[in-house]
């Protein structure tokens, strides 16, 4: 099954300072035989002084998706200097996860993970540079960096 660009509501998400909420994470990769775990951000609809341009904010670490695009009720931010590793088995069979019936766009998909490519605030490891881009990918990428300096 292909999880890039599927959204997964946690019922309970606890944060670093112990309050918990609900949240919605994307998943940005298919597990494979190489890398067989999740990666994904979360999203939030708090304004929090977010900008609201649509799209990629690199000096925010921020993809702003407004209220009525693709399928979100509400303005949302998918803070990209969350992602985090996500054992496969244990989202799929945790009952505080739910799998959404819809999935981003591709080209939504493929433009938040170039705005996650080149956010300052992500030190993203090679390993996880594999899962999320193919060689050929990064090198289209590498000749995009004006568009997001």
């Amino acid at each position: 099954m292909d999880f890039c660009g599927a959204i997964f509501y946690h019922k309970n998400y606890v944060h670093s300072d112990g309050s918990s909420t609900p949240k919605l994470f994307i998943v940005l990769n298919s597990p494979t035989k190489e890398f067989q775990n999740f990666l994904s951000v979360v999203t939030t609809s708090r304004k929090n002084n977010n900008p609201d341009t649509p799209g990629c904010n690199i000096n925010r670490s921020l993809y702003f998706i407004p209220k009525g695009k693709e399928f979100f009720e509400k303005p949302t931010w998918v803070q990209l200097k969350t992602l985090t590793e996500w054992h496969k088995e244990s989202v799929l069979d945790d009952n505080n996860y739910e799998m959404m019936s819809k999935k981003l766009s591709r080209s939504t998909l493929d433009d938040l993970k170039t705005c996650l490519y080149f956010s300052e605030y992500n030190d993203i490891s090679s390993l996880h540079r594999k899962a999320l881009w193919t060689s050929a990918e990064e090198l289209r990428l590498k000749f995009k960096a004006p568009r997001y300096s």
